[in-house]
């Protein structure tokens, strides 16, 4: 036997435990005729529109078996300078910022190179709502931007609550907090900043 009648005979081996079971030898559920046609049907859609049709499936699976049903758009990869980049602000960044350093590049290419490295997640807190006084809103904007939660800057500066959100925030008006300027002294400190004329934050 020729070894290229071995290897066609493994393949029919192959394809029918597939067609048998409905699974890959690796243990992965084969992909139906059905699915096949409906990722056809749904070609040039976005993979967030794609994936509620497929539960069972995921995100990195869906991709592969458009690519290799030619289905997906032409991919540009990444250069070292955008992974290093992302490596950077990824877990210190919003979606909104992020995708403002990386043009042309979309949510889920992002979201799939940063689990592929290893990266953590994006920082999905929401913006810390304004109080109507540039230094406060600004310490609070800096802390969100460097990935510390308010209740941990409280921690770690003993403000007793001073710089947390409060509970029912987006329902009161914003009127403007008193500051205290002990713990306002104790942020500037932590973040090594300095008070301008403004009263606002310099690196």
């Amino acid at each position: 036997m020729t070894d290229r009648t071995k290897r066609k005979s493994q393949a029919d081996r192959i394809r029918e435990y597939i067609n048998r079971t409905g699974y890959t030898g690796a243990g992965h559920r084969a992909w139906t005729k059905a699915e096949d046609d409906q990722l056809r049907a749904t070609r040039g859609c976005r993979i967030a529109v794609i994936l509620p049709l497929f539960p069972s499936r995921t995100v990195d699976a869906i991709n592969a078996r458009r690519q290799l049903l030619g289905l997906a758009r032409h991919f540009r990869r990444f250069t070292v300078a955008e992974m290093k980049l992302l490596k950077q602000h990824v877990g210190s960044r919003s979606w909104p910022q992020l995708l403002h350093f990386f043009p042309g590049r979309s949510r889920d290419s992002l979201r799939q190179l940063a689990r592929r490295l290893g990266m953590p997640s994006v920082n999905r807190r929401p913006i810390p709502v304004g109080w109507n006084h540039p230094l406060y809103d600004e310490i609070r904007m800096r802390a969100w931007e460097d990935g510390i939660s308010l209740r941990a800057l409280n921690r770690e500066l003993d403000a007793h609550g001073y710089f947390t959100q409060a509970r029912k925030a987006r329902d009161k008006p914003r009127k403007s907090r008193p500051i205290n300027f002990v713990y306002v002294q104790r942020a500037l400190d932590f973040f090594d900043a300095r008070l301008r004329k403004d009263d606002r934050l310099a690196g």
